[in-house]
């Protein structure tokens, strides 16, 4: 699935629309380089976007989930099997 980024609403003057219009807003400070806050700059997502990224998420816990599961399953395995040799010695 391809989404393109767009914006939302660029200027203060229609802000009061912008949350109807997008489902996530990250709002992060611009410093200067000794520190002092120059400005803020402010990210939206619209709900098609934010959706994309919950999904892309969702399938990644999922890949992670399944991977750690299949090892801990060969290493009860090996476990078990070490154990059994251990007890026929």
């Amino acid at each position: 699935m391809h989404s393109t980024g767009r914006i939302i609403y660029p200027t203060r003057s229609v802000f009061s629309k912008r949350a109807n219009n997008s489902k996530m807003q990250i709002t992060s400070p611009i410093l200067d380089g000794v520190g002092r806050n120059i400005g803020v700059v402010e990210v939206g997502l619209d709900a098609n976007m934010a959706a994309i990224v919950a999904k892309t998420t969702k399938n990644s816990m999922l890949i992670v989930f399944n991977l750690v599961w299949t090892e801990d399953v060969f290493v009860m395995k090996i476990t078990l099997s070490t154990v059994e040799q251990c007890k026929r010695s």
